[in-house]
């Protein structure tokens, strides 16, 4: 059944979001973050959330239109194919967040349909703190295009990147559990090898929001000299999944600098070469 496009531009609103010190430590932890801003309590200036720890607080608010029945989203063929996320305030143990989240586009392709919904967090004083857009696709039939297909001409040769800075970390066979309790992202691919493999995977897979925060700690560390709060932007799209065990290596490439922003391309490829965070690009104050 396709989606219903009746609920185009529908809005979700989600309880309140209380964010403790336990769950900020936990999450930094869960992909293997030692930067001291999230882990170091008696920091004169306190404790920083992780600026992905935003998927945390708006969980609820994207569930909510993933699981409206009225929307006729297959959560069985759902795939997350991007996450762009803007930071606008740093969040902080004490903080209550609350999160609006938005149907903002449907649209078909050949293979499925792709489903926007969009994010958008403040504060206990109203400030907003945090805006996402979440890209999901939904795996349908192929359809026909009908006809006789031209060929595509060969793709040029991309331009030489001017690479920043390299750096590759591991996964390890306990993350995806790690990362399931400290995100609240308990989909069974992550966690139940069984199911994994019955919906065609070779077993659990580390989650893509596990990934992309894994790249952003290198980002933070390498170009914001860890400080989290130099990083305003960071988006991603997932293009492969990561083994628990693999090791990822994140390449981070010149991309420009104007008005006092610093833009950077990311990606993230496996130890066999398989690229798994393609078209990703990180925006940094200067």
């Amino acid at each position: 059944m396709a989606l219903n496009r009746d609920l185009l531009g529908k809005e979700y609103d989600a309880p309140a979001w209380e964010v403790t010190a336990a769950a900020t430590m936990a999450y930094a932890r869960a992909y293997g973050d030692d930067n001291p801003a999230f882990l170091d309590a008696s920091r004169a200036d306190g404790l920083l959330a992780p600026p992905m720890f935003g998927v945390v607080y708006q969980l609820p608010a994207l569930m909510a239109p993933l699981f409206d029945p009225d929307l006729n989203v297959n959560m069985g063929k759902l795939v997350h194919g991007e996450e762009r996320m803007r930071y606008l305030k740093p969040v902080r143990p004490g903080d209550t967040i609350t999160t609006q989240g938005k149907v903002a586009g449907i649209e078909e392709k050949s293979s499925g349909e792709v489903l926007t919904i969009t994010l958008e967090s403040r504060d206990q004083d109203g400030t907003p703190v945090c805006e996402s857009t979440a890209v999901m696709f939904i795996r349908g039939k192929k359809k026909d295009g009908g006809g006789e297909q031209k060929a595509k001409p060969a793709p040029a040769a991309p331009p030489p990147r001017e690479v920043v800075l390299t750096r590759t970390l591991p996964t390890t066979k306990e993350m995806p559990t790690h990362y399931a309790e400290a995100s609240g992202d308990r989909n069974p691919i992550h966690l139940d090898e069984d199911f994994a493999k019955k919906v065609g995977l070779p077993g659990c897979i580390v989650h893509g929001l596990c990934t992309m925060a894994i790249s952003q700690q290198v980002v933070i560390d390498g170009l914001c000299g860890g400080d989290p709060l130099k990083l305003e932007a960071y988006g991603v799209r997932f293009s492969g999944m990561v083994l628990p065990g693999d090791e990822l290596t994140t390449e981070v490439f010149a991309l420009g600098e104007a008005d006092g922003v610093r833009k950077v391309g990311v990606e993230v490829k496996t130890q066999k070469g398989d690229a798994v965070i393609t078209m990703a690009e990180a925006e940094i104050a200067v």
